[in-house]
């Protein structure tokens, strides 16, 4: 035997198909919220009416309205609740279970009122923030890949330039040759082109028709100057590793080109090096002076001070130095002259 709501919402014959909400204020500024159940036509009808208790209170009480045929009276205080009496009702109603897209909410999920305002808002801001930080990874990863793609553009550039620019043979380049290579040159004049050729711009071209590298090995090898010896060594090093870095820099793939950060590597230090920089000494005398350094940079420390006598660190309670034995103020007043 079907029990009185369940005939009530056959005899009406109307499938409810699914559930909406608007929320509202009363004319005393309390808020409210209207429960309507849609049949199949798209029809809505009025069968909840939720109250706010009192004025920005956050608490409501939901209650049946008195004219919606389907259905039992239903007065309760949550969210849930509500949800669970407008499941059964579409059940009722001839609509399956399988095609209700809503969910009751369980209990403790629905917050209501101010609290449910506030969670919305802080929902609302952690999605602005976390969109912000996103944003702003974006756009760093573009900068380091322009700043990558930039630098690999300028440095293929500059290979391809010094591989293929044959600007001639220049006059200084020629007369520096000339006079590094000159039989009764002497030492100072042999140093000196030999910098300027070090220091010169020379493209591959200019070495190859030049023969500039054979010149300079054959001054190295007739000159019997230390110093003219290791310059010359200097400028072949320095066109063999221009011509090298060219050839890496010109045939390396874009996914696997060699980036170098610029570092700063200083002279490696001795350990006893280390220690006289930092300060740290095996004798006496050294040690009592990082004592008073430390004491005027980092403090004494708590419970300790400094004899004005000696400048030894002391216990706080003493009132003689145990070094100097000299009398010694205190920090603070004793309890029983308190």
């Amino acid at each position: 035997m079907k029990s009185p709501a369940r005939q009530g919402g056959s005899a009406q014959g109307t499938v409810y198909v699914d559930m909406k909400q608007e929320k509202f204020l009363f004319p005393d500024n309390r808020r409210g919220i209207r429960f309507f159940v849609v049949d199949a036509n798209g029809k809505s009808t009025l069968a909840v009416l939720g109250e706010e208790r009192d004025t920005r209170d956050g608490h409501y009480t939901y209650r049946k309205q008195p004219d919606f045929p389907a259905g039992s009276n239903l007065v309760c205080g949550n969210l849930s609740g509500v949800h669970n009496w407008i499941r059964n009702v579409m059940i009722e109603s001839g609509c399956a279970e399988a095609q209700i897209d809503f969910k009751p909410s369980r209990r403790g999920s629905a917050l209501g009122g101010a609290a449910e305002s506030s969670h919305h808002k802080k929902n609302r801001y952690l999605k602005e923030e976390v969109d912000r930080l996103v944003s702003r990874a974006r756009e760093l990863e573009q900068s380091n890949i322009n700043l990558y793609t930039t630098g690999i553009r300028t440095a293929r550039s500059t290979a391809n330039a010094w591989l293929k620019d044959s600007p001639g043979t220049p006059a200084f380049f020629e007369n520096a040759l000339a006079a590094v290579s000159h039989p009764k040159a002497s030492q100072e004049t042999i140093l000196t082109n030999l910098r300027a050729l070090c220091d010169a711009y020379v493209p591959l071209h200019l070495l190859d028709s030049t023969n500039a590298y054979e010149v300079v090995s054959e001054v190295e090898k007739n000159q019997d100057s230390e110093a003219v010896r290791r310059l010359c060594t200097q400028v072949k090093d320095v066109w063999r590793l221009q011509l090298r870095k060219a050839l890496i820099v010109g045939t390396t793939p874009w996914d696997k080109y060699p980036i170098v950060t610029k570092q700063t590597y200083g002279p490696m230090s001795t350990p006893a090096a280390s220690n006289k920089r930092s300060g740290v000494h095996h004798g006496g005398n050294s040690a009592s002076k990082s004592q008073k350094s430390s004491g005027k940079t980092t403090g004494i420390g708590k419970g300790r001070k400094i004899c004005h006598r000696c400048n030894q660190i002391v216990g706080s309670p003493s009132r003689i130095c145990p070094f100097c034995k000299g009398e010694l103020p205190l920090k603070t007043t004793p309890k029983s002259e308190r």
